[in-house]
């Protein structure tokens, strides 16, 4: 039996497609939320049907949105606020145009959160709409922002600078020193 994970394509482009290009979203550990699901999606464990998969990946990019926003003159909570109001939308539309989430709760649904901040920046609401959801987060205190150990999974930060060049990540299709050889993150 192999493990399999579909990655949800058709989320809002705010939160996805339109913040990949970004300055914001190139450097720094937040990079990591457009960088786990392109790795993902380059291997074995990757499925374009969702009916045969064991979890679902979420690929919001939550810390890509808000540094974003930042850099583009928007206040800090309102920042939130409109992430806020995105994320909402994106679980509305899952919830609505897949059975996948309804039948565990969330439970086989994966987000990801590269700093510690990522958990904070969602409303109390958003929050307890998946907080039985795993979270792949870079956490330094468990006790904080809602990780669980019985769930989430704790990686190393990822760096988009130690993977650059990669044909993952868009790259020029070479690898930097000391990456080659790299099995995971």
């Amino acid at each position: 039996y192999k493990l399999k994970i579909f990655i949800y394509e058709d989320i809002p482009k705010v939160l996805n497609e339109n913040l990949r290009s970004r300055a914001a979203c190139h450097g720094g550990y937040a990079a990591a939320e457009g960088l786990i699901p392109d790795l993902i999606a380059s291997t074995s464990v990757y499925t374009l049907w969702p009916e045969i998969a064991d979890y679902y990946l979420v690929p919001l990019l939550l810390d890509c949105y808000v540094h974003d926003k930042l850099n583009r003159g928007v206040n800090f909570v309102r920042a939130v606020g409109m992430l806020n109001r995105a994320v909402t939308h994106a679980l509305d539309t899952l919830m609505v145009k897949y059975p996948y989430w309804s039948r565990t709760e969330g439970r086989d649904h994966i987000f990801i959160f590269p700093t510690e901040r990522g958990p904070a920046l969602l409303s109390e609401a958003n929050m307890l709409r998946i907080r039985k959801s795993v979270f792949i987060t870079g956490v330094v205190d468990r006790d904080s922002h809602g990780f669980n150990t019985w769930k989430d999974i704790v990686i190393p930060p990822v760096r988009v600078e130690d993977v650059a060049g990669t044909s993952l990540i868009g790259g020029g299709g070479g690898v930097k020193e000391g990456a080659a050889d790299r099995k995971t993150l």
